[in-house]
């Protein structure tokens, strides 16, 4: 017998390939967000450990409020190589952010447009409205 004819297995539930398309976004949007917070992190810890304070900032300005500081050459070569990759890491988050706010957009677009049918089937004609 067949194992799904006698219920021993359930139809897996799959989602479609818009909210996977969706969910993988998403997920790589994250994993650039964390990649740019663990950079930040570590810059700012090795310039604490020289006893400076970066002045608080959005993550887009830790890379010029740490190059405004009077810096040893010694960090300032150790720094070299996280804001070497900082500028294309916030490049690639802002094409992530702009890919999820299309894809957003069009779903919100079939949103409206299914609201839309769905209100017009339930809608009776004018003829046949009744007047209180």
């Amino acid at each position: 017998m067949d194992a799904c004819e006698t219920g021993a297995w359930r139809p897996a539930y799959r989602l479609s390939d818009a909210r996977r398309h969706v969910r993988a976004e998403l997920a790589v949007r994250d994993a650039l967000v964390r990649t740019r917070t663990r950079y930040i992190a570590l810059a700012k810890a090795l310039v604490r450990r020289d006893g400076l304070r970066v002045p608080t900032s959005s993550s887009a300005w830790v890379p010029t409020r740490i190059a405004e500081l009077d810096l040893s050459p010694t960090l300032t070569t150790e720094l070299a190589p996280l804001f070497a990759v900082f500028a294309p890491l916030n490049a690639q988050i802002g094409v992530a952010d702009a890919r999820i706010a299309a894809v957003v957009a069009r779903l919100v677009r079939y949103c409206e447009f299914d609201r839309l049918l769905r209100s017009a089937r339930h809608r009776t004609p004018y003829c046949h409205q009744r007047s209180s």
